[in-house]
């Protein structure tokens, strides 16, 4: 029996169960329990739980993937919080309406009531409740209050004063405007019945008006609306204040009248308006007759009923009694009178206000009936209205005449000259167009569009968008133009822009056009600065090129000019230093001094023979050369000029051409170029290679290239040192000519000066590559040989020492010490001599003794008339006589340039006596 009992209480439990089960699922909501902590974590939901919030139970219980919190607004999170500790605290039951986010990502909200679950030991347990959705209310209430506020604001925002009157006759509500029309504040009119003593009700003129009257009082007795009601209301100021008013009722839910309401509106002033309305047309009519158009009044049968001064003033008419009161006063062109006649029929049958366009009347095109025309041809705006009468008819017909003939011909000349505004722009090589401040064009020229098409893009661009047409142009452009709005002021721009990769070089003139003081527009100028631009830099290029040449060619003759000056002070201490030895005795003690003053002077004229190679005017024997087996030739003495760590390398390419050359000035080349690159080196293992060969020059170009002197044309022999020091910068690259200029240490002397002056001097060129870090290599030039060279001198026989000449020698020369030093080396010869200093007292004295004088010693370089001009004028005074030329310079260049006047001979300075034995022996002859 106890078993049957216990499986009847587990049916029954299992029953209620389902029971429990079936509501719990069914019910219009969510039922819970979960603990009291922040993520609100479920340990049971109900079914309801997928309508609610869309997630199924399993899901939200124990947070497996969302927990309860995280669906609840952030923003509604905290205000949840709170209020159920407060409830739990208090130990009572707890509602709240907040809103949460269900699966789909919808808002929306929910009403719930729990109450906390307490243990026998007073702790609490858990949180248990019912959640349900009130979306629906929600809303319904929101559209409630967003429909109560309508009305409201309605109500409130009136034109018109608004009044509430209940059944009762009480005044229940009042808008701000009926508070501004009964001047009262709102919360003495609300209270109050409508007939109130406090609102002074009237008629019109100030006379008793019966409160069964009242608008509302007329709809509570009628039942009906109640309009146009006129009375006063006399205010706490004094004040008269006309209303109309309009009154209707507002029924409850049997039918019955629950209250009216009422609508004021103050009519005062257009009461007065209408009153004045009269008082004031003798005033219109003085307006009119002021204006400064031309104004016609007519009734529906053509009789003029008023004009102005303007009007009389059209026509040449004196007084406005010869027109008013008499129909059909105007006799126009037969085309302007249908026009205007059909135009006036109009506004009477339609009551429209009629416009007729500009219209050209030609000379006496109307007139009046009266006498009195317009004479000249012009153009007119003529507007009609109608005026219309009290009963709402169209009684009159006012026509107004604009005599637009100066505007016209205004318009003309602004069209034409826009036109040729419109074609000069065209006609511009500049690209220009015209935008306003929301970067959309209005103009644009021929250029423009020939531009656009040249890169692909829309050609026609008026009424678009700046940036839509030109995407790829800068952010810094739109600043530009901001900047142009904002200051009023012009703006000039540089911009490199590079499309479908060829570079264009712009420069760009913003200008903004103002309007009544205002920047509307920006006429934008572009001009195509590329080609320009590149000719500015080529120009700066060759500027550059010149500037250098002329720096060289100073330097050059600077030192041109000291050697010179050197080798006048050489000779005289040559022939001072030898005088002396021929007059010392072998054994004497200062015989070694002055073999060392000899030789002393002998190493400063190799100095200036380097100063006269960098000039370009040293002295060659010039012989066609293998460079290849020169260069060979000299591989012993390159071996002991570099370093120990550098290693030499040759590549001399066989059967090259010859070349003009002097072999004593190249040997000089290369062991420059050989010292320069061993210095390069340093103390640091390297190589120097040293090549030849042959090639066509072309002028390479870039920052680690650098040229000096003249290509040859076509093919030519090539020397080239070669080394793997440190290289240089374009800085000193560029300096690497100047004399005295070293990276190395200072007092180098000419150098690499001495090396171009001796390669420009044989017509070549030297093309320099060096890289900081990669070395450095000097290539010199020279042009094949031609047929044109001068042999070389095989060395002078042996003079006799005991050789003595006879008879007279004139000396010119502008330097003391060599007239001096000459004098002496000639006397010791047995010549008589005779001085000059300069061009003019030497060819005087030539013509005072030419019949004594065998020889005269001539210097190239003096001030004033030089050798070269002083060599003719004694060639015209005796063709016969016997001139030797003397120069520090080169004998070729000399004979190159005075070998037409037949001079005897050259002597080189600086000279020892056995070189001018030797010359003045040959001259004239034993």
């Amino acid at each position: 029996m106890a078993m049957q009992s216990d499986r009847k209480d587990q049916d029954a439990l299992r029953k209620n169960r389902r029971v429990l089960e079936t509501l719990m699922s069914n019910l219009p909501g969510m039922a819970y329990r979960c603990r009291n902590d922040r993520d609100w974590t479920m340990e049971f939901v109900s079914g309801g739980c997928l309508r609610l919030t869309g997630y199924l139970p399993e899901q939200v219980v124990g947070n497996r993937d969302v927990s309860y919190a995280e669906l609840i607004l952030p923003a509604d999170r905290e205000m949840v919080w709170q209020r159920v500790q407060e409830a739990v605290a208090e130990r009572r039951p707890f509602q709240l309406e907040y809103r949460i986010v269900d699966v789909s990502g919808a808002v929306k909200w929910v009403w719930e009531q729990g109450v906390g679950v307490f243990a026998d030991d007073g702790l609490l347990d858990a949180l248990e409740g019912f959640i349900t959705d009130i979306n629906d209310r929600k809303t319904s209430e929101e559209a409630l209050k967003r429909e109560h506020r309508l009305v409201v604001t309605m109500m409130e925002t009136s034109p018109a004063g608004i009044l509430m009157v209940d059944g009762a006759g009480v005044i229940t509500y009042a808008n701000a405007r009926a508070a501004e029309v009964l001047r009262m504040a709102v919360d003495r009119i609300t209270g109050r019945r409508h007939d109130d003593e406090a609102f002074h009700a009237e008629a019109y003129d100030g006379s008793a008006f019966e409160p069964d009257r009242l608008p509302a009082a007329r709809v509570f007795s009628s039942g009906t609306p109640a309009m146009n009601v006129r009375y006063a209301v006399r205010t706490a100021d004094g004040r008269t204040v006309l209303l109309v008013a309009n009154a209707a009722p507002v029924h409850d839910e049997n039918g019955d009248i629950a209250a009216a309401v009422v609508t004021v509106e103050d009519v005062t002033f257009k009461v007065r308006a209408e009153q004045a309305l009269a008082a004031s047309e003798m005033r219109l009519r003085g307006l009119v007759e002021q204006m400064p158009f031309p104004v016609h009044v007519s009734d529906p049968d053509g009789t003029t009923v008023m004009v102005n001064r303007a009007f009389l003033d059209m026509l040449g008419l004196d007084s406005a009694s010869r027109v008013v009161g008499k129909a059909n006063v105007l006799k126009m062109h037969a085309r302007v009178d249908e026009v205007i006649r059909a135009k006036i029929k109009a506004v009477f049958e339609r009551g429209e206000t009629l416009h007729v366009p500009e219209m050209r009347f030609p000379p006496k095109g109307f007139e009046t009936v009266f006498g009195g025309s317009r004479a000249n041809p012009s153009y007119q705006e003529i507007t009609m209205f109608p005026v219309r009468l009290p009963s709402g008819e169209i009684g009159q017909v006012v026509t107004i005449w604009k005599d637009t003939t100066a505007r016209r011909r205004a318009d003309e000349a602004l069209r034409e000259s826009e036109a040729l505004y419109r074609t000069t722009i065209d006609f511009m090589d500049e690209m220009v167009h015209l935008m306003d401040r929301d970067y959309t064009i209005v103009l644009a020229n021929t250029a423009m569009a020939e531009m656009n098409r040249r890169l692909g893009l829309e050609a026609d661009v008026v009424g678009k968008k700046l940036f839509d047409i030109y995407p790829f142009l800068p952010d810094r452009v739109k600043d530009e133009y901001k900047r142009v709005f904002t200051t009023m002021q012009s703006l000039w721009t540089e911009e490199e822009n590079i499309i479908d990769n060829e570079r264009f070089l712009t420069e760009t003139r913003k200008i903004p056009v103002m309007k009544e003081g205002k920047p509307v527009m920006v006429l934008t100028a572009i001009r195509d600065v590329t080609m320009q631009r590149g000719i500015e830099e080529e120009k700066l290029r060759l500027e550059a090129q010149v500037q250098h040449a002329q720096k060289l060619e100073s330097l050059g003759l600077l030192a041109g000019g000291i050697a010179h000056d050197f080798n006048n002070l050489l000779t005289g201490m040559l022939g001072n230093a030898q005088l002396a030895m021929k007059k010392l005795k072998p054994e004497s003690p200062a015989m070694t001094n002055i073999r060392q003053i000899e030789r002393t002077a002998l190493l400063a004229a190799e100095l200036t023979n380097q100063m006269l190679a960098y000039s370009g005017k040293g002295s060659f024997l010039v012989e066609p050369v293998n460079l290849s087996t020169l260069v060979a030739e000299m591989a012993h003495l390159m071996e002991v000029a570099v370093s120990k760590k550098a290693r030499l390398e040759y590549d001399f390419a066989p059967g090259i051409p010859l070349v003009d050359a002097d072999a004593t000035q190249i040997r000089q080349v290369v062991m420059n170029l050989i010292t320069n690159a061993s210095e390069a080196i340093g103390g640091e293992p390297g190589i120097i290679a040293v090549r030849t060969g042959e090639m066509s020059p072309r002028r390479d170009s870039g920052d680690h290239v650098h040229v000096e002197g003249v290509l040859p044309e076509g093919r030519c022999v090539f020397l080239e040192v070669a080394d793997t020091g440190q290289g240089m910068d374009a800085g000193a690259l560029s300096r690497i000519f100047d004399p005295f200029f070293s990276t190395k240490f200072t007092g180098r002397g000419l150098g690499l000066a001495a090396v171009l002056g001796i390669v420009r001097g044989h017509s070549g060129a030297i093309v320099v590559d060096s890289r900081p870090g990669k070395g450095t290599s000097f290539k010199a030039l020279f042009p094949c040989s031609s047929t044109a060279v001068f042999a070389r001198q095989s060395p002078a026989a042996a003079e006799e020492p005991r050789w003595a000449g006879h008879g007279t020698v004139l000396v010119i020369d502008d330097e003391k010490v060599v007239r001096d030093v000459a004098s002496l080396l000639f006397r010791e010869m047995g010549f008589d001599v005779v001085v000059a200093d300069s061009g003019e007292t030497g060819l005087q004295a030539f013509r005072d003794r030419q019949d004594d004088i065998s020889l005269v010693l001539l210097d190239l370089t003096m001030p004033g008339m030089d050798g070269e001009a002083t060599l003719p004028k004694l060639l015209e005074v005796d063709p016969g006589v016997k001139v030797v030329l003397s120069s520090g310079y080169d004998e070729q260049e000399v004979t190159a340039r005075l070998s037409r006047y037949g001079f005897a001979g050259f002597l080189k300075k600086p000279y020892e006596i056995s070189t001018l034995r030797r010359v003045v022996r040959k001259v004239l002859g034993n």
